[in-house]
């Protein structure tokens, strides 16, 4: 089990059954957001920016990602890829084995909350009061390098603000 320190800026790794401290790691900024686990590998960003892929086992370090905003969201990894938000108000994409930037979209507000794929779709809600939608491999408007195939435009799915609750 993994648990994240607001408070100390570690990252613990404890043993599920005795809650045992196999290992922890410290960072220069604290955590906000909980770690995803995915293909034996364990995905955490901080308040520094800072998005860490680290080896379950050891903590060794596989890649980091800085990115210019706190990252106050969870990751989350579906087919190879880490969607993470951002208070910069973007969504970012990068491949999950190297770490390499593959696309990004600017929202109308801050990311805090988490970003969820379903059905190749990748969902994420702003400060601006809406929730974007994206093709996984990017969609309209984002921008960036995206290292598999650039989707046909008639696949991808419009960045479309739903209708916020308040208005």
């Amino acid at each position: 089990m993994f648990v994240a320190s607001s408070s100390i800026s570690n990252l613990f790794a404890l043993k599920i059954a005795t809650g045992e401290d196999l290992w922890d790691l410290a960072t220069p900024g604290n955590f906000f957001a909980s770690p995803a686990v995915a293909n034996q590998v364990v995905y955490i960003g901080n308040e520094n920016g800072v998005l860490y892929a680290l080896n379950p086992t050891t903590a060794k370090i596989v890649w980091t990602y800085t990115f210019g905003a706190v990252l106050n969201s969870s990751v989350v990894v579906a087919n190879g890829v880490v969607y993470v938000g951002a208070e910069d108000g973007n969504i970012y994409a990068l491949d999950a084995t190297s770490g390499n930037y593959l696309w990004s979209y600017v929202t109308g507000g801050l990311i805090d909350s988490s970003p969820a794929v379903a059905d190749g779709v990748v969902y994420v809600g702003s400060t601006d009061g809406r929730v974007y939608a994206f093709d996984q491999f990017g969609g309209t408007g984002a921008s960036g390098n995206v290292g598999l195939q650039r989707p046909d435009p008639a696949h991808l799915i419009p960045n479309y603000g739903l209708v916020p609750l308040r208005e």
